[in-house]
């Protein structure tokens, strides 16, 4: 009690220096919404009264509503005893304002019948706003009723647009529009002002004054219809909208440049948008337009004078206005996006800047696009992953209207064109540590980007192919692979692609793979490393062990022409010389081909036993002519880190290709070599290299 009592004078003092400013916490104090229930105690009800009134005369609309609340619970929770209808009224819309309904309609409702609130419409008014505020449209319907067969069938227009607001927010538009339609007759008998003069909160001295003020008769202003107007549009209802605006037009020009100017100062960058796109349909048809064309001319100049930039359509409208709307939601909840204070902040701020940018009117760059698609993160829900989908669908229009060049979409589109960096940030979403992978997600993802045909340069393909390392996705990982030629490539990218061709012949066993499929791989890794050895950089990283992996892959994928090409292209054109673990990687390949070889016609165990034989016969050639033996690959080994020309790996490949073409195993000798040759000749001419010694000089 005594911490309280301090407060209490504290406060008092604050008041004395702040003004009343401090009156909402003295309130709160006194009515114990603290820990001091029994300061009120010390309040004498004349005080309480007091300080009622005083809420009630505050200028500040948010000010003025919560001390009414605070100080009206104070005296209803002291006496039994009501305050006047006006003043209670006040009590009853905040009661309302903060969410207590239940004590708003008991208190409207309990005064029903009274002699004090007889003949006094301001009072079911009030009873019709309450149920229309907490959702009950029945009994407000009841309550209009009333006072129409009361008040000569007069409502005032601010309680006909509270009608309005309710039903289009259950979007029952049809009765809606009759509540205009009410309005309209209201209009009709008593006019239509720009401006309605409100008397100021100062007290008159007289009841009847009091109640004739509440209970007055009035116009219908601008303002009312305005708000009518935005009721439709807020709900897409741009015929009825559109009705309104023309209809109050006719009665008075001035309106419209009103209604406009409330539009550019009060609606969202989208909301105008919705408005343009929806005049600018009407009036694009040839015949039967539903809009005035006069006003609707001058709406488009007037709101297109305001515009930054141009909404592509009204269905990159909606995305926006979601987008806003999910934004704002993201906002208000004042989330944690990550653990790290510094960045928490940094994405905060971004989030803000997203938000700011659309109420503006200012298109979202490439980046803000990708921190958008971060902050939707469409793992979290279905409805995220469609408002993903639709943002990403958005900028891929965009993307066509720039590659489409005309001139009539330059600068339309409020999203930047898609990129390949937007696609990673959704499937790092997709496959981001701690969920379970949606693998069908970013598989329809990369299959959007290829459709869309956006370049894939090789950070994105590198992240793709690590995605599906980590999760032993192989399989979609080739058909990836396979179906993509990537920009730019790195050595980083193709030592993946390398490594995954080689993880599927070893899993697969090299000589179950149809040939078909070996020769699709080997043209997609030779197209990859051409372009690799486009890029001058890459050439300086181009060394000794990627020769060997590259070789290695293009042995198991039974491409010797290949191998032979990118070898020559190393030594010729690079001027760099190899050294024993080349020879040695060649070597044991050729060996391990042989092996499987040999294991597959044990298995099949073939009718034709003298193929196997044959083909043991080749193998012991193909040893001796390219040093397979244990001692040849020791002696290889002992050469240590010499120096050596690539010629001399360039000669166990012939040695083994010329082997293979003219042993007794295929009777297709001469054409196998002359295929080779060919192949080999137009490798060449594919990676740049130089003509070079002829085969059988090489052999030597």
């Amino acid at each position: 009690m005594e911490h309280g009592i301090k407060a209490l004078d504290g406060l008092g003092k604050q008041m004395q220096n702040n003004g009343l400013e401090s009156l909402p916490r003295f309130l709160q104090l006194v009515t114990g919404t603290g820990s001091n229930d029994d300061l009120k105690e010390y309040v004498p009800l004349e005080y309480m009264l007091h300080l009622f009134t005083i809420s009630t005369q505050l200028l500040d609309d948010r000010l003025r509503d919560e001390c009414i609340y605070l100080a009206g619970g104070l005296i209803y929770s002291s006496t039994r005893k009501r305050a006047d209808p006006v003043n209670e009224s006040f009590y009853i819309e905040s009661l309302c304002n903060h969410g207590n309904f239940d004590k708003a309609v008991e208190l409207f409702e309990t005064r029903l019948g009274k002699p004090d609130i007889e003949g006094h419409r301001f009072w079911l008014e009030l009873g019709a706003k309450v149920y229309l505020q907490m959702g009950n449209v029945a009994k407000a319907t009841e309550v209009s009723e009333s006072i129409k067969d009361h008040f000569d069938g007069y409502i005032h227009p601010n309680v006909i647009t509270s009608y309005v607001a309710a039903y289009a927010k259950l979007s029952d538009y049809e009765s809606a529009f009759k509540w205009w339609l009410q309005m309209k007759t209201v209009m009709d008998e008593f006019g239509l002002l720009e401006k309605i003069h409100i008397p100021g909160p100062e007290l008159l001295e007289n009841q009847d004054e009091v109640y004739a003020y509440y209970d007055r008769v009035e116009a219908v202003a601008y303002s009312n219809i305005i708000d009518v107007a935005i009721e439709f549009l807020k709900h897409n209802q741009f015929d009825m909208a559109m009705t309104i605006v023309e209809t109050a037009t006719r009665r008075s020009k001035g309106f419209l440049f009103d209604f406009i100017e409330h539009v550019i100062k009060t609606t969202s960058f989208p909301a105008r948008e919705a408005i343009l796109h929806a005049i600018e349909e009407d009036q694009s048809q040839d015949k039967n337009k539903k809009y005035h064309p006069g006003i609707s001319q001058v709406i488009i100049k007037k709101l297109d004078a305001e515009r930054f930039c141009q909404t592509a359509s009204m269905d990159e409208v909606r995305t926006l206005d979601d987008v806003g709307a999910f934004l704002l939601e993201l906002s208000s909840q004042k989330m944690s996006f990550d653990e790290n204070k510094d960045k928490n902040g940094e994405q905060q701020m971004q989030l803000q800047t997203l938000i700011n940018s659309i109420n503006e009117g200012l298109n979202l760059t490439s980046q803000q696009c990708e921190v958008l698609l971060q902050l939707i993160d469409p793992r979290k829900s279905r409805i995220r992953a469609d408002l993903a989908k639709r943002v990403l669908q958005a900028m891929k229009q965009s993307r066509k209207r720039q590659l489409s060049q005309d001139e009539n979409t330059v600068g339309v589109g409020f999203f930047s064109p898609v990129a390949a960096r937007h696609y990673m940030k959704l499937i790092e979403s997709y496959s981001s540590d701690g969920h379970k992978p949606d693998i069908n997600a970013i598989e329809s993802l990369l299959s959007d980007m290829k459709e869309t045909e956006i370049p894939i340069d090789s950070k994105f393909a590198n992240k793709v192919l690590r995605f599906y390392f980590k999760f032993k996705q192989y399989s979609r990982a080739a058909d990836f692979v396979d179906s993509v030629l990537v920009v730019g490539p790195s050595c980083a990218y193709v030592r993946n692609m390398m490594t995954l061709y080689r993880k599927l012949v070893e899993n697969s066993q090299i000589m179950s793979l149809p040939s078909s499929l070996l020769a699709k791989r080997s043209t997609q890794l030779c197209m990859t490393l051409r372009s690799l050895f486009q890029i001058q950089h890459a050439n300086s990283e181009f060394d000794n062990n990627l020769l060997n992996e590259i070789l290695l892959t293009l042995l198991m994928l039974n491409d010797e022409a290949a191998a032979l090409t990118v070898l020559q292209y190393y030594g010729t054109v690079l001027s760099r010389d190899i050294n024993r673990d080349t020879l040695i990687v060649i070597k044991l390949q050729i060996q391990n081909t042989i092996v499987e070889e040999t294991s597959r016609l044990k298995e099949e165990k073939c009718e034709n036993v003298l193929e196997l034989e044959q083909f043991k016969k080749l193998a012991t050639t193909i040893g001796k002519e390219c040093g397979l033996s244990p001692e040849s690959i020791k002696a290889t080994i002992d050469l240590g880190d010499v120096a050596l020309p690539w010629t001399c790996a360039a000669r166990i490949i012939l040695k083994y290709v010329f082997c293979l073409n003219h042993g007794d195993v295929d009777a297709n000798v001469v054409k196998r070599q002359q295929q080779f040759e060919e192949r080999s000749l137009e490798l060449q001419e594919y990676f740049e290299v130089p003509d070079v010694m002829p085969f059988d000089e090489l052999l030597i």
